[in-house]
């Protein structure tokens, strides 16, 4: 696996499941776009989507299927806006700039209910053990915060990329989510990130 396609979301998802199949399941991909394609809906199911680019750590957007004309033209903006993008350009991670950039559409994980940003859980996992939990707590909000756990997952009182604004409780299956990390972890160089 080359650090582009080890680092790209469409892909990445795939290894993932070859590696875990049993263990871990992930969100249907229902359509992909490169460069040149405009981003259309057409024959995808009625339903909750989330629209992603697969060359970033950001740029996402929850759409509900059917959409108004409104909606489709901004989500058509959104993604000639993230594909003009050189993610990680500024920040030091000049590795998004290997990825070859697409935006994709997969079923939503929140359900059809769900409103209001996500958390995103980051297992940093080095030669094949856990250093640290990284959360990002109210992905897409005006609050997003990012506290950080230990190997243990015993919360740290530091700041990290955000202000700590305060702890965040853990989901009951944290230890087997890093359990599964550690082990995507050994023998590469790869640190996915599963609750996405």
């Amino acid at each position: 696996m080359t650090v582009a396609s080890a680092l790209d979301k469409i892909p990445l998802r795939d290894y993932i499941l070859s590696r875990l199949a049993n263990q871990v399941g992930s969100a249907k991909v229902v359509r992909v776009w490169d460069r040149d394609l405009g981003v259309d809906f057409d024959g995808v199911l009625r339903g909750v989507y989330c629209l992603k680019a697969n060359h970033d750590s950001r740029y996402h957007a929850r759409i509900a299927l059917p959409c108004t004309d409104e909606e489709l033209a901004h989500a058509r903006n959104e993604a000639n806006r993230w594909l003009a993008s050189t993610y990680g350009e500024f920040s030091c991670q000049w590795w998004y700039g290997l990825i070859d950039r697409k935006v994709f559409l997969k079923e939503s994980l929140t359900g059809q209910d769900a409103v209001g940003p996500l958390d995103d859980y980051r297992f940093h996992i080095i030669n094949g053990k856990a250093a640290f939990l990284q959360l990002d707590v109210g992905l897409g909000a005006q609050e997003r915060h990012n506290p950080i756990h230990d190997e243990n997952l015993n919360y740290l009182p530091c700041e990290s990329v955000r202000d700590k604004l305060h702890e965040a409780e853990l989901p009951a299956l944290a230890g087997r989510a890093q359990e599964i990390e550690i082990e995507l972890g050994r023998n590469t160089s790869i640190a996915a990130s599963i609750f996405t």
